[in-house]
């Protein structure tokens, strides 16, 4: 594994300098770059360029943390430049959080789940950059930039059920009793019959939201059918695919998740527990 961090100079790929498309004709219509964005410890440019330009020609995304570069190919527009940006921030995300082949699906799924809330936090610009880009291509029509951003005064509920690929995960709320007595914050659970989340009552602001994407990956995962120790190019790939379907198939969710995000305006470490699905 490459470390997570390099110094100045010590990568044998070779040097790019920051490029942009070679004609603003090039440029999707809702694309804004260069787009800057922090990453846990890392500091990103992402830039829309020609092939040319790209580190690897043969990749429609790649970075280099030593240049703080993020490149996404110029052809992609719509819901494939949803998917590969998304692709990209997941990867930073688990590759700020040490998480590795080797690891089990419970660290790659806690390392999601508090790498999105706090890059949705530290990055207000892109998010809602991000977010309109999945109501133009992914879902189009939704409101998620104005829920994101608070322009929407609408309220929202914890969802009942929700589709993750082609099943029905219901919600519950898990007591303040069974939460303190197994230390746990949220389950997820499933039988051939059915699938269930259970989210402890009381949590509030970005640890719900956090609980929440835990569970719901968890949900994913297991439509994937991954193992508990699988690469992490799968657990990677099963995330984005998956969490990009559930805003198609439930943006009434995805909005209440955007809202949650929005409780407090900061993300603060969370002293997690220990998840563990059922």
């Amino acid at each position: 594994m490459r470390p997570a961090i390099f110094a100045p100079g010590s990568s044998p790929a070779r040097p790019h300098s920051i490029a942009l498309p070679r004609t603003a004709a090039q440029r999707p219509p809702e694309a804004a770059f260069p787009l800057r964005m922090t990453v846990g410890p890392f500091r990103l440019a992402v830039v829309h360029v020609h092939r040319d330009a790209m580190r690897t020609r043969r990749r429609l995304v790649d970075f280099e943390l030593s240049q703080g570069m993020v490149w996404l190919h110029e052809s992609l527009t719509g819901e494939r430049l949803a998917f590969h940006f998304f692709y990209a921030v997941v990867r930073l995300i688990h590759t700020a959080a040490g998480c590795q082949t080797g690891c089990v699906e419970e660290v790659f799924t806690q390392s999601l789940a508090a790498g999105l809330v706090s890059f949705a936090q530290q990055n207000p610009e892109v998010w809602l950059w991000f977010n309109r880009l999945l109501a133009n291509s992914v879902k189009p029509g939704a409101r998620f930039e104005q829920v994101a951003s608070g322009a929407s005064k609408r309220s929202f509920c914890v969802p009942k059920t929700v589709l993750v690929d082609r099943y029905v995960v219901r919600f519950k709320p898990l007591s303040h009793n069974t939460a303190v007595r197994h230390s746990v914050d949220g389950y997820f659970s499933f039988t051939n019959q059915q699938h269930v989340v259970e989210l402890y009552e009381h949590l509030q602001g970005p640890q719900r939201a956090v609980v929440f994407i835990h569970e719901v990956t968890h949900a994913i995962q297991s439509a994937a059918r991954l193992r508990l120790r699988d690469t992490r190019a799968r657990f990677v790939a099963a995330q984005v695919a998956g969490w990009l379907q559930f805003v198609r198939q439930n943006p009434g969710a995805w909005m209440w998740l955007l809202a949650t995000i929005r409780e407090q305006s900061e993300f603060e470490p969370l002293a997690l527990r220990n998840f563990r699905a059922a």
